[in-house]
């Protein structure tokens, strides 16, 4: 296996001169988890749960549910600090388990709670249910600042999958189990269940529109079948799940005319991945089987992330991961891809592209599976897993532009990328120290995060830590031995991480909301930049004004500045315009961005706050 690895790995170390060298810009330690063993109990027992990540498509900002299950935190590009943006104050009858921005900049979250108080007005369903668990699923919209817009209670959602998918019109589609025997209403394709399995429950999406109100329901499901994913593209929804079938010959998840209509194995049993594509009004469009027998959706190696995503799309075409036993001895790769060949005798596993309309357009062999993800601008494709140093050759697997070339410990995280058309590996490095590190990595504009566990270091030091971090040791176990969870985030060297907060402030009004401890409606103050010209304009309370800018990492630079003389109309406005001014010339001014709001810094100091005005 080492040798085939080797082989067929090593002809693509050398790669295209123009890719992009990532350098670390910070990473921090991030607290742990820690619960008593019994009520009242002084000793508290560590407990490493699964990530569940979520990055901001307007601004890059990566959003973390927090080891407790009930808050999520954002981290800024620039800032390894976090702040809340939403808690449950439930103590353990509240877990959430699944973050979904969508175009308005609100998350869609989902989970789990006992908590029979905490629908809305109106919700879709007002009452907790009894389902087929303990605890009830729900799912609810919350802005950036914290406000629950509504919350409904839901069937069972299960866990590990990717069940949230938004559409282009904010329509929200949900992944959740029924009876078998229920009937849901209106359904434009499978009103009931299987009733020839002993699977209880089965597999329904639901479409919610941006109001959280039922629009249509539909039952996807036959034999043992599960469904692993479920994502919006720009013209339907995609599904990517798994069907175990009672006999060698089914055809329910494959349309006439697909890719492969029917599985044809040799024994009854056996497995098959298999791909579909609803419209948004609920019709099956399309749907193949892929890999045919023995043919399954991987899972993550490691325990480090909640939900492992084995899918992406980009516009309107979709890109899967599918593995294979070891016995299957066809080969699945297209010409001219990344891998044409199987590189290990046991399980291989393919990354596959196909079109809105059902073609196929490319498989490639991967080195190794893992956490599949699109980069925000939809250039390249993102794989992350843990690697176990013993089964891999990890000079072979680092790339010449690599952060770190090989790995130091008995496990590392391993990110690489592909080209979209499949053919080149544009990056791929190492991450980790001495110890045993599992984690993966989550592509932002210009960069990515990465986020895990760590263990069996045997100093407090942390080296994942940098100098600005708020927590840079690792936590004491027993007897010399340390273990922590980790963040870091890494940018491309030669491009500057503002470019993609720059994209955001660009051409938008910022209206002055907060200046210095004012808090105030001031109509007659904003700001506008102009990336493409680097022009700044803008009202200062009295006067309208104008220069020049040059963005420069967490700064602004404004020069040139210029302001027309008219009287102001009274005191406050006098003080509006002074503070603004003295402001926007100081070179020293800092800014970020969150919550739709762009705020300045004066030697650590927040001195102005502008909100985003709605066109």
């Amino acid at each position: 296996m080492l040798k085939k690895i080797i082989l067929f790995i090593t002809l693509f170390i050398f790669i295209n001169g123009n890719c992009q060298l990532y350098q670390q810009v910070w990473g921090s330690m991030i607290p742990i988890y820690t619960k008593q063993e019994r009520p009242f109990s002084p000793i508290k027992k560590i407990l490493s749960t699964p990530y569940i990540t979520e990055v901001n498509p307007n601004t890059g900002n990566l959003y973390v549910v927090a080891v407790d299950g009930r808050e999520v935190v954002e981290y800024q590009q620039l800032n390894p600090i976090p702040k809340s943006i939403y808690k449950n104050e439930d103590s353990d009858s509240f877990s959430i388990e699944s973050l979904k921005f969508d175009n308005n900049n609100d998350l869609i979250i989902s989970g789990k709670t006992l908590n029979q108080n905490l629908s809305t007005s109106g919700a879709y369903i007002q009452k907790i249910l009894q389902t087929n668990y303990s605890i009830s699923s729900f799912v609810a919209k919350v802005t950036l600042g914290g406000t629950i817009k509504w919350f409904t209670y839901f069937y069972d959602i299960p866990q590990n999958t990717i069940s949230t998918a938004v559409d282009k019109d904010n329509n929200i589609y949900i992944l959740n189990k029924r009876s078998k025997t229920d009937v849901v209403s209106p359904s434009y394709f499978q009103e009931t269940g299987d009733p020839n399995t002993i699977i209880s429950h089965q597999d329904v999406i639901t479409k919610l529109d941006q109001s959280g109100k039922q629009v249509w329901s539909t039952f996807y499901a036959k034999d043992h079948s599960k469904i692993n994913a479920i994502i919006a593209g720009d013209k339907g929804l995609y599904v990517y799940g798994m069907h175990l079938a009672d006999n060698n010959v089914s055809s329910y998840f494959g349309t006439s005319g697909s890719f492969l209509e029917k599985t044809s194995a040799t024994i009854n049993n056996t497995s098959s991945v298999f791909l579909s594509k609803f419209g948004f009004d609920g019709v099956r469009l399309w749907s193949t089987y892929f890999g045919n027998e023995k043919s399954h959706i991987p899972f993550s190696v490691s325990s480090t992330m909640k939900n492992h995503s084995n899918m992406a799309v980009i516009n309107d075409d979709v890109y899967f991961i599918t593995a294979y036993n070891s016995s299957v001895l066809n080969n699945y790769a297209t010409n001219n891809v990344f891998l044409d060949k199987p590189y290990a005798s046991s399980e291989n596993q393919t990354l596959s592209k196909f079109s809105g309309d059902g073609s196929r357009l490319w498989t490639t062999y991967l080195p190794m599976g893992g956490y599949l993800q699109k980069s925000l601008s939809g250039d390249k494709l993102f794989i992350s897993t843990t690697v176990d140093q013993k089964r891999v050759n990890n000079i072979s697997l680092a790339t010449q532009n690599a952060y770190q070339f090989k790995s130091n410990g008995a496990q590392d995280i391993y990110t690489y990328s592909l080209s979209v058309d499949g053919k080149t590996l544009e990056y791929g490095s190492f991450y980790g120290f001495e110890g045993n590190d599992t984690g993966y990595s989550i592509p932002t504009f210009n960069g990515y995060y990465t986020i895990g566990h760590v263990k069996d270091y045997s100093d407090k030091k942390s080296f994942f830590a940098t100098e600005a971090a708020p927590l840079k040791e690792f936590t004491f176990i027993d007897e010399g031995v340390y273990i922590g969870n980790f963040l870091s985030y890494f940018s491309e060297k030669e491009k500057s991480v503002e470019k993609s907060i720059w994209t955001f402030i660009d051409n938008k009004k910022w209206k002055l909301i907060k200046l210095n401890d004012w808090v105030d409606d001031f109509p007659d103050a904003y700001i506008q930049f102009d990336l493409a010209e680097k022009k700044v304009k803008g009202t200062n309370g009295c006067n309208e004004f104008s220069g020049i800018f040059k963005p420069e990492n967490e700064r602004v630079l404004i020069s040139n500045l210029h302001t027309k003389r008219k009287k102001c109309k009274n005191d406050a406005s006098a003080e509006i315009q002074t503070s603004m001014m003295k402001y926007l010339n100081d070179e020293e001014l800092r800014f970020d961005v969150a919550d739709q709001t762009l705020n300045f810094y004066k030697d650590n100091q927040l001195v102005m706050i502008f909100g985003l005005i709605a066109e």
